[in-house]
């Protein structure tokens, strides 16, 4: 922003191609973001859709992705893995407090606003939906290593909170031992 100086990051999406269902789930995100209200969840400014193309303004996350980190590291000390763990809690127990379900949880969507890497934000809200207590469900979303085994089954299953604790599971796990706890070399073998 010229006038501020303040960096802000724009996430550009082609939508030439979308289904009315994509849009949906496009908008539906940029409606949640923007409701969202807490330190470590990425803040969403504005969004709007020109020549094809929707766009998003947020916060500009220059400590890169949690991934990037533990690539490097390949193991964090039982402290950082504390602090980063900690925030990324608080987060999900804000989102739950809202109804909402992430079911994306992993290191790619969580950034650090800072160079420093003090401070995490959990982005990426596209297939977030609403924890509907008993209501079965059938959905294939998610990323294979942090899906919860009723998702990773492909029979029904009741869309809630769970789904976000077993993917803190995964990433914690993740921190602390330098791997996944369930690996293989394709999705068939994970599950």
């Amino acid at each position: 922003k010229i006038i501020t100086g303040k960096e802000y990051a724009i996430k550009q999406i082609d939508i030439s191609n979308f289904s009315n269902e994509d849009l949906f789930i496009i908008s539906r995100e940029h409606m949640i973001l923007r409701s969202m209200m807490h330190k470590n969840i990425i803040k969403c400014y504005d969004s709007f859709a020109h020549d094809n193309k929707f766009y998003t303004v947020m916060d500009y996350a220059e400590g890169g992705e949690l991934s990037l980190l533990l690539k490097e590291k390949k193991v964090l000390s039982e402290d950082d893995a504390k602090k980063i763990f900690k925030q990324i809690y608080d987060a999900v127990c804000y989102i739950h407090g809202q109804n909402i379900i992430h079911r994306d949880l992993k290191p790619n969507n969580i950034l650090f606003l800072d160079k420093e890497r003090t401070h995490i934000v959990v982005i990426d809200f596209g297939i977030s939906g609403f924890a509907n207590g008993n209501q079965k469900e059938k959905i294939k979303a998610g990323t294979t290593t942090f899906l919860a085994p009723e998702m990773a089954s492909g029979e029904e299953f009741s869309s809630n909170r769970k789904l976000d604790i077993w993917a803190l599971g995964i990433i914690l796990y993740k921190m602390v031992e330098g791997l996944y706890p369930f690996e293989g070399k394709n999705a068939k073998e994970i599950i």
